[in-house]
C-alpha cells in the first residue's frame, strides 16, 4: 500500500532565493512546477528535501551566515 500523496507544501511567501530554493517551502523551481506531475512516493521524497534544506537555512541564519 503506498501513502497518501501530501498536500502542496506552498504557503504562498514565493520567492527563489540565492540558494535555489524557495523561501517559503524550501522547493526548487522545477520542484515546484512539477509537483502535480510527480506520485506520491516523490512528492514525500521531495517533502523530505524541503525539510533538509530548511534545517540547513535554520543553521545558516543561526551562524550568521
Amino acid at each position: 500500500m503506498t501513502a497518501p500523496a501530501p498536500n502542496s507544501p506552498c504557503i504562498n511567501v514565493c520567492h527563489i532565493g540565492p540558494s535555489g530554493w524557495c523561501s517559503g517551502c524550501f522547493r526548487t523551481i522545477e520542484e515546484i512546477a512539477g509537483w502535480v506531475r510527480l506520485d506520491a512516493t516523490r512528492q514525500w521524497a521531495v517533502l523530505r528535501a524541503c525539510e533538509a534544506r530548511r534545517t540547513v537555512a535554520d543553521c545558516r541564519a543561526v551562524d550568521g551566515a
